[in-house]
């Protein structure tokens, strides 16, 4: 078919009649950009405009942006919403196998806590962790939040500093092909998500001007998970290996594969320390809840957990605090 008569193209971003995931654009409330080639930041009615210092590419302006967008918008659902809370970081370098460990005899070196004061970034930008790094947790102790305060720095880093890649989100739940590389996987994901054409995505993983945020590897099928380590491994050994890469998986997965991912440095995060916990509720105007709650040790255990102290989105009143974790309500009273 000529291409004028190809009712999927689309030429100088006009939009009418052009076809998109088999349906019909709207070109009345829909407006795009292209990257690459291909059609980019669909938004109802909103058009990211670039942002970061000028002298970074157009393109990328446009794809750090989106980023930036997607990132405050997650950490809006979360915690960091209502009060930041630093969690404490416990420092587990055995949880990983560096590239030079067997060149270097030494012994494994014990978990050790990290300073309160230590933020993600500067963990990741520490000598020992050098931008590779992964980040365990348990169940809802905050491991995703964590990566977004990590991704806010670094989308602030790129946009003063042009020569900084642009850190990318991505869930490793999407890799369905085993025989699929990370660096193939990549390109996927780039055109999938956020438009960006296989051949400028291919560009800037080969010339490190992305910084790939991986999460979900235990949300893979039990089967893959160790799987997907190698080929992660794979990657970091590769010819075009990136110059810095972030994982997050539960640790209680993670501790049971054979294999190691081959960065440079892990960390824990922490449950919630007792002052933790009562300096949030008391921000959230719940201070009669810790009253109750400190002098329990049962209840005191489960709030240590971040994604279960996220009181603010559970509770409109006592009742319904102790409905949402299934708690007898009746052991405990509370007065408006």
């Amino acid at each position: 078919m000529p291409e004028s008569e190809d009712p999927k193209k689309v030429t100088n971003n006009d939009l009418r009649n052009a076809q998109f995931g088999g349906g019909f654009i709207n070109a009345d409330t829909v407006n795009a950009q292209r990257i690459g080639g291909d059609i980019w930041n669909l938004f109802l009615g909103q058009q990211l405009a670039p942002v970061g210092n000028p002298q970074r590419e157009h393109n990328q302006r446009l794809l750090l942006a989106d980023v930036k967008q997607e990132v405050a918008s997650r950490l809006k659902q979360s915690l960091h919403n209502v009060v930041l809370i630093n969690l404490g970081k416990e420092s587990q370098p055995q949880q990983v196998k560096r590239l030079w460990d067997a060149e270097v005899k030494i012994g494994l070196k014990p978990p050790e806590p990290i300073p309160d004061t230590t933020r993600i970034i500067d963990v990741f930008d520490s000598v020992d962790v050098a931008g590779k790094l992964l980040i365990l947790g348990a169940p809802g102790s905050g491991k995703t939040t964590t990566q977004l305060e990590l991704a806010q720095a670094l989308v602030k880093r790129a946009e003063e500093q042009p020569d900084c890649p642009v850190p990318v989100l991505f869930n490793l739940s999407s890799w369905k092909d085993d025989r699929q590389s990370i660096t193939d996987w990549l390109l996927a994901e780039l055109k999938s998500k956020y438009g960006v054409s296989k051949k400028l995505s291919k560009e800037w993983v080969n010339n490190h001007q992305l910084l790939p945020l991986l999460d979900g590897l235990d949300e893979l099928e039990p089967q893959r998970q160790e799987l997907c380590v190698s080929i992660i491994n794979q990657f970091l050994g590769s010819e075009n290996r990136p110059l810095y890469l972030v994982v997050c998986s539960r640790s209680e997965e993670y501790s049971n594969y054979s294999a190691q991912l081959q960065l440079n440095g892990a960390i824990y995060l922490q449950p919630l320390t007792n002052n933790q916990i009562s300096d949030y509720l008391t921000t959230i105007k719940y201070t009669k809840i810790w009253s109750s709650i400190s002098s329990d040790l049962d209840l005191l255990e489960l709030v240590k957990t971040p994604f279960l102290i996220t009181f603010h989105e559970v509770i409109q009143d006592g009742n319904n605090f102790f409905h949402a974790f299934q708690i007898p309500s009746n052991k405990y009273s509370f007065s408006s």
